[in-house]
């Protein structure tokens, strides 16, 4: 997501953390390919950020505009008539969060509305 901040490269070192989710990937191309890279301990920064990910809140995004963002909490309960998972940065791991989430949502009773508006409004836009 660095370069939606206006970044041309963002860099993170793996750690343990990030060496276990890799080893819990089941496609063993996904485990065997990874490459990690330290940088060296003479090297020279423009700015280093530390985020304690624990703090940061989850962002929905209102129609039409990507840009008009407010916390989840902020928006839960709220009756939504659809919805658009993904972005630029999508990985297979989103897809199947989000897929994730369904499923606990149709579990508890909820279902999905039906009706094509949002999708309709978008293709007359594009």
């Amino acid at each position: 997501m660095a370069t939606e901040f206006g970044d041309i490269d963002g860099v993170f070192e793996g750690d343990e953390v990030t060496a276990a989710f890799i080893a819990k990937r089941k496609n063993p191309a996904h485990k065997n390919s990874v490459l990690y890279f330290r940088a060296d301990p003479d090297a020279v920064y423009a700015e280093t950020h530390i985020i304690d990910l624990s703090k940061v809140d989850s962002l929905v995004a209102s129609y039409p505009s990507p840009d008009d963002v407010a916390p989840a909490k902020n928006v839960e309960g709220k009756k939504s008539d659809g919805v658009f998972i993904g972005a630029c940065t999508t990985a297979e791991e989103d897809l199947i969060l989000a897929a994730l989430v369904l499923e606990q949502g149709l579990k508890k009773g909820y279902r999905p509305s039906i009706g094509d508006q949002l999708l309709r409004n978008y293709i007359d836009l594009a």
